[in-house]
């Protein structure tokens, strides 16, 4: 019943908090998808206590309660959430590596979500060929965070031919 009214919190004071609504309103995802209330739905709903997990590994926490609301609300406004994290992250995104891959083949995420997404990543991708966009390819070369591998080399030559970043990434290895 709660949708008719099309309210949607930006915020809540959680001290003062009437606990019934904010579980409602939380249930019904009847608020705004942003630093603080991502924060306060991870601690207090998820019961998360690493704070430096909330800021680095935002989506890997999500996705470790993939039958929450908060998960599937974020994954139906998944271009705002990651406006988000990438904003609370400081270009430092620490993503278990199987959720980076779900992140960079999500059909839903923009392109340029997805290359500053892989600015800030450091987790290292051991298989490229387990992201289906190739287009993403050069840019992961570039970061620097693929797995050197002679299977790597060979699927991004067989896709990308020798360009600049596969000749980069061949150099900076052994």
């Amino acid at each position: 019943g709660f949708k008719l009214l099309g309210v949607c919190f930006i915020g809540f004071d959680y001290e003062t908090l009437n606990k019934d609504l904010f579980y409602a309103a939380y249930e019904e995802s009847l608020y705004e998808i942003n630093a603080e209330n991502l924060r306060l739905i991870q601690t207090e709903i998820l019961g998360i206590k690493n704070d430096e997990d909330i800021v680095h590994k935002n989506y890997t926490l999500l996705l470790s309660h993939p039958d929450s609301a908060i998960t599937q609300y974020v994954n139906q406004n998944i271009n705002t959430y990651f406006d988000v994290v990438l904003q609370i992250s400081g270009e430092t995104i620490l993503d278990d590596e199987s959720v980076a891959i779900a992140a960079l083949n999500n059909s839903d995420l923009t392109v340029e979500h997805k290359h500053s997404y892989i600015s800030a990543l450091r987790t290292t991708i051991v298989r490229i060929k387990e992201i289906t966009d190739n287009a993403l390819w050069s840019p992961l070369l570039d970061a620097d965070i693929v797995q050197y591998s002679e299977r790597n080399i060979m699927d991004c030559f067989s896709a990308l031919k020798l360009n600049g970043s596969l000749i980069s990434y061949i150099n900076r290895c052994n």
